[in-house]
């Protein structure tokens, strides 16, 4: 069919929609409010895009020829196939349910099929539903709070019935192909560690990494399973580090800040609690060590996105990897500077060490808090103000750098109730085993972040926010794919993957 005679008929078919709006907003104006003529454009809309898309996806049907080579795959790969016929095909697309013919070739001597005008326009065999429609349902399970609210909200925007299962086997379809192709990033990014960065390349100022864990709950009843979560920020020293004053007054920092909107995700429980008392302890403590904290220059964010790797996979080469990909495509190898933050989980300082062995180590100030609370609580009492006034004292004297004079005092201490010596011991275990990663003095001097807040709040809106809370649990695939479907729609990345996802399917029809 020309083109011209395509484009008169959906010209056509758009006059023939919107001429009874168009007619009754012009006659009879007042009868017809804003809010309907929105939702009447808007089902033209569809209609006429489900018959434009109709057109045009069967263009090539007039265009058949006898025969078509065979698949390279099969036989001997030098076999052609033969015209059988146009066979109508039917797809859910997000204008509705379309159906179009397109040519069909098939041989039985070898048994080999071909359906053209499906491979140019990257459908693979069997697939039900559009590219366009596969996505939309899976950003909205992804941004959602379940399969079922996407499904609710995929009618209600586009008005297409989709039950939340296919949703769901899509989301784990899409995130195994995100799997493969983030393994394939990393195994690329691993294999020029230790190439030299090219000359005179300049690079960023400073990287900010940070890595965490976040568990959730799992259909077996079970522990859980553990998402690992890193993030990575391009960074620059930037002026002071006060943001706004508060109703009263004071200056709020920004470690407050990002501390309080943390907070305000979590439910009434022995988690807020301990959190709120850590981040009380810290701010008291560098307002004796460092009162001028606030008006230094700080080491902060300059990239607009942050960028996100998640998995469920065990261990931490998984995670590793994909967080040096993201480092080596940030400028990692360039960069003047990288800073490691984490909260002393023994596989965080593991990754850190192989996989960016010259960054920089530092332990966040809010967990060390938050085990000098927890020591001061065993041993004078949780309610003991005793234990409050010995917990600041610790931490005032470590971000003075007299990290050496708590040890001794804390070794001088004796106990004859078991949990006493207990927890005295697991403090010094953890001090000893962080003691490089505590040279708060010089952090706070160069403008060093010492919190790792940002990966915090990145365990609640990235991972926390869509798998955790009643009713959601999660299998090891499931938790897998929903967690880097996740990290790519919070870090930026959920476009330029389905547009590379599409090409590569595109490219292995035709390949095929």
């Amino acid at each position: 069919m020309p083109r011209t005679d395509v484009l008169g008929r959906i010209l056509a078919c758009a006059a023939q929609e919107l001429r009874p709006l168009v007619e009754k907003s012009q006659l009879a104006p007042e009868l017809v409010s804003l809010g309907e003529m929105e939702w009447s454009i808007l089902q033209a809309l569809w209609r006429i895009g489900a018959f434009a898309l109709e057109l045009l996806c069967g263009l090539s049907k007039g265009r058949r020829r006898k025969y078509v080579p065979g698949h390279k795959s099969v036989g001997e790969g030098r076999h052609r196939l033969s015209f059988k016929g146009t066979p109508k095909k039917t797809l859910l697309t997000i204008f509705g349910r379309i159906a179009f013919r397109r040519a069909y070739y098939h041989s039985a001597a070898p048994n080999d099929s071909r359906w053209p005008r499906d491979e140019q326009l990257g459908l693979v065999p069997g697939q039900i539903w559009s590219p366009g429609l596969s996505e939309r349902a899976d950003y909205l399970a992804t941004v959602t709070g379940s399969y079922q609210e996407a499904a609710k909200a995929l009618d209600k925007m586009f008005g297409v019935e989709v039950h939340y299962k296919q949703i769901q086997r899509d989301c784990l379809l899409v995130g195994a192909d995100a799997a493969t192709q983030q393994r394939e990033e990393a195994r690329a990014a691993l294999e020029t560690k230790e190439e030299e960065p090219p000359p005179e390349t300049e690079g960023p100022e400073c990287l900010l990494l940070s890595t965490d864990g976040v568990i959730v709950k799992d259909h077996d009843g079970g522990p859980g399973l553990e998402i690992k979560i890193g993030r990575l920020d391009r960074a620059c020293l930037r002026g002071s580090a006060r943001t706004k004053v508060s109703e009263s007054g004071l200056r709020q920092s920004p470690l407050a800040t990002e501390r309080t909107a943390e907070l305000a995700e979590l439910k009434e429980s022995r988690e807020q609690r301990e959190y709120q008392a850590a981040t009380g302890l810290v701010k008291e403590a560098l307002a004796q060590a460092a009162p001028d904290r606030y008006d230094r220059p700080v080491y902060r964010p300059s990239n607009p996105t942050s960028s996100y790797v998640a998995t469920s996979e065990k261990g931490t080469d998984a995670i590793g990897g994909l967080l040096w990909a993201a480092a080596v495509a940030a400028g990692v190898h360039t960069a003047s500077l990288v800073l490691f933050m984490a909260d002393g989980g023994k596989w965080c300082w593991n990754l850190c060490q192989t996989h960016f062995p010259s960054a920089r180590q530092i332990l966040d100030v809010f967990h060390l808090a938050k085990h000098l609370i927890e020591a001061g609580g065993v041993v004078w009492g949780e309610k003991s103000g005793r234990a409050r006034e010995w917990a600041l004292q610790g931490l005032v004297a470590i971000l003075d750098g007299r990290l050496d004079e708590v040890l001794d005092a804390m070794e001088a201490l004796t106990f004859t109730e078991s949990a006493k010596r207990e927890a005295r011991r697991k403090l010094l275990v953890y001090l000893r085993n962080n003691r490089k990663r505590m040279d708060y003095p010089q952090y706070l001097a160069a403008g060093y972040p010492i919190s790792s807040a940002m990966i915090e709040g990145a365990c609640g809106h990235v991972i926390g926010r869509r798998m955790k809370g009643s009713g959601r649990r999660w299998d090891q695939r499931g938790a897998d794919a929903m967690a880097r479907l996740r990290a790519m729609h919070c870090g930026g990345r959920w476009e330029g993957f389905f547009a590379e996802r599409q090409r590569r399917i595109r490219e292995s029809l035709r390949a095929a």
